[in-house]
């Protein structure tokens, strides 16, 4: 829900709302999901990637695997 849907005090906007309501913009929430969704491929695509190649690095770097290693784990404590 977003936008003020189910304001219950008739307010044209957040600033002028009492009631508590949600007046985020749908895509703060869209794009929030997409980023999840991201974060999951990518840990997928690593993860299989160790597991083609016994746990080393198959076609990718040892470097590029960190990295992205590195990228998951900043990503995980926003």
């Amino acid at each position: 829900m977003s936008n003020g849907d189910g304001c219950e005090c008739a307010a044209y906007g957040e600033c002028e709302c009492a009631c508590g309501a949600d007046w985020t913009d749908q895509r703060v929430y869209d794009l929030q999901y997409e980023g999840i969704i991201l974060r999951k491929a990518l840990a997928d695509l690593l993860d299989d990637c160790y597991k083609f190649n016994g746990g080393e690095t198959c076609f990718l770097t040892a470097e590029v695997m960190k990295r992205a290693d590195e990228v998951l784990k900043k990503i995980k404590r926003v």
